[in-house]
Order: structure tokens, then C-alpha cells, then sequence
């Protein structure tokens, strides 16, 4: 039990991305899935890394828990406690950037702009999945989306002009935060290619954009459903 809840904040928000990808036809503002699945195969060993670390410890527990308790019982509990905090199972609390996208401001009747086409004027969900996968890159300890934590079955999907995330439907404009260092994240959003792309059509057709450091941001614990190995296998098999 413990070490399948381990192992789904390490992939995170990555195997949405691939996911999800997958469900998109054409090349409308294609982010590069390629290098996402080599950074997915990447965050896969270092899940089975992190799993054969938690196995081993919860071994040596169990060996030292036969006599009395002791010293190197507590200390093998707090290198278990440390290693579930690092991947999602505890709140995190701390500094971090938010990001905000907004859908191009057009009143009922206004013509479209020339050389565009009305998908063009509001935010997909691959532009979110490129927002979250810059605060994945940037090192990020959680990262959230409309205030809820993701994790490795998190759904994001666009449904006309609203995002479901895990299963509830929003409106724009859309925030996703990220958890961490915020030199480091904000330099991923800047070199983010599908950030990128999408920061032309804020230039094009005005989309909303706006990215800002916050002192405090609160991630609550992941509470979704962990199905790690039928995801891994896709992947590899891909």
C-alpha cells in the first residue's frame, strides 16, 4: 500500500500530459510530445528506484520491529515518512508562481481576426498542460490546477471553452500554482516551448497571460485514484 502511494507524485502531472496528447489530432499547438515521454521514461526509474528504497526500508523495519522498539526503528520510520512527503501524500505549504490564462476578450457578434479561426481565440488544455509541465521542469514540489493538487490520474480536458479537472468543470480564467524555488520556475515558464507558442497568440489575439511569484501557496494532499502499472506499461510499450 505504501509503496504504490509512493510512486504517483513522482510522475505526476507527465503522464497526463502523454495521455492526453494522445486524445489531440492535428498539430494545433503541439508541445513537443516527444520530449515529454522522454522525460516521463526519465520520472518512471526514478519511481522504480524510489519503490526499491521504500521496500527496502519497510524490510528492515519489520526485521528491527521484532524485538523491543529502538532507536533504529524510528530512524528507519522517519526515512519512510520523508520519502512519502516527497511524493505527494502530505499538504505542502510554501512560495511559488501562478500562472493565469484567460481566453481572448470578444463580445458577442465581434468578427473573428483575420488569418484566425475560433479555436484560436480561447486556451486549450495542452496550452494548461504546458503551464503545469514548466512547473514540473522547474522542480516544483506540487503543483495545482484551479486549486486542485494533480497527480498521475488527474484528468484535464478541454470541454469547448471550460477545463474538467478531475471531474469539475471551470470557467477562465484558468490559475495554475507550482510549489518551489521560484528563480527555477520561472525560468522553466520562460523556456517552456508550448509556453512559447502559446505567448504568440497572446500577441496575435490577446489571450490572458499573466505570471506572478507568490509568498504562500497551499497543496493539499493528492486524493486521487493511484493505477500506476497499467500507465507504466503503456508508456513502455509505446
Amino acid at each position: 500500500m505504501v509503496a504504490r502511494l509512493l510512486v504517483f507524485g513522482l510522475i505526476g502531472f507527465v503522464l497526463v500530459s502523454v495521455a492526453s496528447h494522445a486524445q489531440i489530432s492535428g498539430d494545433f499547438r503541439d508541445s513537443n510530445a516527444s520530449e515529454l515521454r522522454e522525460l516521463i521514461l526519465e520520472k518512471v526509474k526514478t519511481v522504480e528506484q524510489y519503490s526499491n528504497r521504500e521496500q527496502i526500508l519497510l524490510r528492515q523495519i519489520q526485521e528491527a520491529s521484532t524485538g523491543p522498539a529502538s532507536d533504529r526503528v524510528r530512524s528507519l520510520r522517519a526515512k519512510v515518512e520523508s520519502l512519502a512527503i516527497s511524493v505527494d501524500q502530505k499538504q505542502v505549504t510554501g512560495p511559488g508562481v501562478r500562472i493565469v490564462m484567460q481566453d481572448a476578450p470578444r463580445n458577442v457578434g465581434d468578427p473573428i481576426p483575420p488569418g484566425a479561426v475560433p479555436d484560436d481565440l480561447i486556451v486549450h488544455e495542452q496550452d494548461v498542460l504546458a503551464a503545469i509541465n514548466a512547473m514540473w521542469r522547474g522542480g516544483a514540489e506540487a503543483v495545482l490546477v484551479m486549486g486542485i493538487r494533480i497527480g498521475v490520474n488527474s484528468t484535464i480536458l478541454c470541454v469547448g471553452n471550460t477545463l474538467l479537472v478531475e471531474d469539475q468543470v471551470f470557467s477562465p480564467p484558468f490559475v495554475i500554482q507550482g510549489i518551489g524555488d521560484q528563480d527555477r520556475l520561472l525560468a522553466a515558464i520562460e523556456t517552456e516551448n508550448g509556453l512559447k507558442l502559446y505567448r504568440q497568440y497572446v500577441q496575435l489575439y490577446r489571450l490572458g497571460y499573466e505570471v506572478s511569484r507568490e509568498s504562500e501557496i497551499v497543496a493539499p494532499a493528492y486524493t486521487g485514484r493511484i493505477t500506476l502499472n497499467r500507465k507504466t506499461k503503456m508508456l513502455e510499450n509505446s
